[in-house]
Parts: structure tokens; sequence; C-alpha cells
């Protein structure tokens, strides 16, 4: 079985761990990357957050080039949802070739988008759990996608050893500011909770383009905004600073104060890679949290603001619980993220799919 992972950007180095050609093999499947090259990527107008995976990064990954390439030499095909606007009439060129189209879909609105475009004839790989999806799909049939989370390196996202005294705590963010990642709630916590005499910061990093529509930090003293990372090894360098990962999305709707129930929303790379470095994660609860946050083992499930607040308050005062906390992270995601897990979950379904007619 040959396997192609087609992308007109170029692929993001998160995306490494996913791809290993010596972990397919293992399988008798040959994977190949079809993406920009540096070069090409160095020219083209992206998003500050993709930091680019390219052959020198990613020596276990197979890249292919364009010279090389001829869709009759593969199976099946995977696409990504944040190139659907351009990339309908290569898709349609594939399926009328008789290939099997696997989207990476990394949030709901774009796996809507694509329903409506492709419906059936394409079959959906969620990275996030998608919740009730026939509640707005009514025509899905599971057999058409599966959810399996996205891996994760175990080894670059190394085991963060908690600090014996967190003085101050440090509560990390990272991600772009905008409202739906509900940088502003973590915010307002933090500096109340300092206003308040707490020996708490908050350690903040992403992008806060105004070219992008991105909003500002809170202008107080616990909240330390630092940028965007540009380079991939700065990453985990930055998990490692933090006493506890706090991931506020907005999964909404907020209905009276407290967040509207099994709303999905989108993956959440960062908190995956914080459980990966062993962090207690305090987040809102919704079916994407709950992936990676179980209650009162590794982190807590707030059902609103006050309760975020509570639950960073439970950790100040007793630091012993960041350690049991952080033990059960890195536990469940070295069995649930660590690559050989997924891409074994991820070709055990690809095979079958093969299979079908």
């Amino acid at each position: 079985m040959k396997y192609l992972i087609f992308r007109i950007d170029a692929l993001d180095i998160r995306e490494r761990g996913m791809y290993n050609k010596i972990l397919w093999k293992n399988h008798d499947i040959d994977i190949d990357v079809l993406s920009a090259t540096k070069e090409e990527w160095s020219k083209m107008s992206f998003d500050p957050r993709n930091l680019g995976c390219f052959s020198d990064t990613a020596p276990n990954i197979n890249f292919i080039d364009k010279s090389q390439f001829n869709i009759d030499d593969y199976d099946m095909v995977e696409i990504v949802d944040g190139e659907i606007g351009r990339i309908k009439n290569i898709v349609e060129r594939f399926l009328q070739k008789n290939k099997k189209i696997i989207l990476k879909c990394w949030t709901q609105p774009s796996f809507e988008q694509s329903w409506k475009i492709w419906g059936n004839k394409i079959n959906y790989w969620h990275t996030i759990n998608m919740g009730n999806i026939n509640s707005y799909i009514s025509d899905w049939n599971p057999e058409y996608g599966i959810y399996i989370s996205q891996a994760i390196e175990p080894d670059f996202f190394s085991y963060k050893e908690p600090r014996q005294v967190p003085e101050p705590l440090m509560i990390g963010y990272l991600g772009v500011l905008t409202w739906w990642k509900g940088h502003q709630y973590i915010e307002k916590i933090v500096a109340d909770l300092a206003d308040k005499n707490n020996n708490v910061q908050l350690l903040m990093f992403g992008r806060s383009s105004p070219q992008f529509g991105d909003e500002k930090p809170l202008n107080h003293k616990a909240v330390k905004y630092v940028g965007v990372l540009r380079d991939r090894n700065q990453v985990p360098k930055a998990f490692h600073l933090f006493d506890v990962f706090c991931d506020p999305w907005e999964p909404g709707p907020i209905i009276n104060g407290s967040i509207a129930k099994n709303k999905p929303d989108s993956f959440r790379v960062a908190c995956a890679e914080a459980l990966m470095c062993g962090l207690p994660i305090i987040a809102f609860n919704c079916p994407a949290a709950r992936e990676f946050v179980e209650h009162e083992k590794n982190g807590f499930l707030a059902e609103n603001v006050e309760e975020m607040s509570d639950y960073i308050m439970r950790y100040y005062n007793n630091p012993k619980l960041i350690r049991q906390h952080s033990l059960y992270s890195r536990e469940k995601a070295i069995k649930q993220l660590a690559p050989e897990v997924v891409i074994n979950k991820m070709i055990e379904w690809l095979k079958w799919k093969l299979i079908q007619i």
C-alpha cells in the first residue's frame, strides 16, 4: 500500500511524529509527503504559527519532489482542511482517478464545510472528538470517518519535572490571542488572583498580530506576554517554564455564565503537547478537552470562569497535587498520543477503508 500526504503549503513540523516512514514501513506501507520545499515556503505568505517541516528537520519523513510525483502510484491520498479553498480542483482530479481521499480535520467548522463540498465522496480523519455529528450533519454515517488524535513525539516533548516550590505559580498559555481561544478569561483570572496578593503569574506564548485580527494581551503586572514561537525547538522549552497549563478555549456558547454541553471546537495541539510534557491541565469542560483531561486525575474541567480560578488555587495551595497530576498526564500521553500508538490505529483504519468498495 502506498499513502501520499499532499500539501500545497509546507507540512507543519508539529505533524512530524505522525509521518515517520520507519513506523509506517513496519506495517508494509510506503508513505510519501509532497509539500512545499523550504525555498517555496520562504516565498509564501504564511501564518507564523506554522513552523514548517522539511527534510533537514524531519529526516524520518520521505519528502518527494514534484517531478517524482505520479498520482497513479498511490492507493490513498491525505489532504488537510486548512487548504480546502485551494484544493477543490485537485481533489476532483484525484477522485476521477478513483483514489481514496482522506481529509485531515482539525476543526468542526472545516469538517462541516468539507462535508458540504464532498459529502461521502471522501473520508474524514477527525483529530478531535467532533461530538454528536448527526446533530449537525443529519446524513452522517460513522463509516465515513474516524476520530484519531494527532501523534506527539515523547522524546521531543520530554517530561517536565515539577518544581518543589512553585513560586510564583506559573500558569501557561500557548495559542493565538483571539477571543475564541479564551485568552481573555485566563488573563483576567490570573490578574484578579494576583490583585488579591496570590503569588501567581501567567506566561503567554502565541501570535498577537493586528494583520490577522489578533488581540493584545492584558496590561497587568502578573501577565507576561512573550510572543510567537518561530523556532520549533523553543516549543518544549516554553512548556517547561509552566507549572500548570491552562486551556481556556471558548467551547461556546456560554449560557448564563456556563458553557453549553457537548460542543466540540478545535484540536488542542498545544494541549496535547502539554500533556506529553507532563503538565497538569485546566480547561473548560467540553468533548475536545475531555480527551486530554481526566477531572481530578491530571487536571480540572471547569464549568465556568469562577471554577477555573478555584482550580488554579487548588494547585496554589497544594503543590504536591501538581506532581500527582503531572505523572498521570505523562502516562496518559504516552498511552494515547505516542506515534507508535496513533499510527497503529491509523493504519488499521486505512487498511479497512482500502478494501471497501
